[in-house]
């Protein structure tokens, strides 16, 4: 019984872990990885953390589904976005930390682009 329940959240959990990743990250003073040279050096880092976090919630949904349809891109989105917006209102109260609108459009558009980038070119008829 557990194990046919684990069969069907097993594909779930890198998103999970990835989840409780992101908000350890954002729970951080200040991060000083990788620093570019211009004023919205960390809107490339959002995007790609929220890419690879659009990545990991299209997984459960294609090994679930044949052919990802409107309605499941959508469920994607909605939850990478809230999980977007959760995460900024969290900076909001981490001292050195600041809740900005730039980084929620960053992390959406990874979000976006992830959906996007899978919807051409491997949502494909698996028949």
């Amino acid at each position: 019984m557990i194990l046919l329940y684990f069969n069907k959240i097993k594909y779930c959990l890198p998103a999970l872990a990835y989840s409780c990743l992101l908000f350890y990250l954002s729970h951080q003073e200040r991060i000083e990885y990788f620093n570019f040279d211009f004023s919205w050096e960390d809107k490339p880092k959002h995007f790609i953390a929220y890419f690879i976090y659009g990545i990991l919630l299209i997984i459960p949904f294609a090994k679930r589904y044949k052919v990802l349809e409107k309605k499941h891109f959508i469920i994607i989105l909605s939850i990478g976005i809230l999980f977007a917006i959760s995460d900024e209102i969290h900076q909001y109260f981490i001292p050195g930390r600041y809740c900005e609108v730039g980084d929620l459009f960053a992390d959406a558009l990874g979000v976006l682009a992830s959906v996007l980038i899978y919807q051409k070119y491997f949502n494909k008829d698996k028949r």
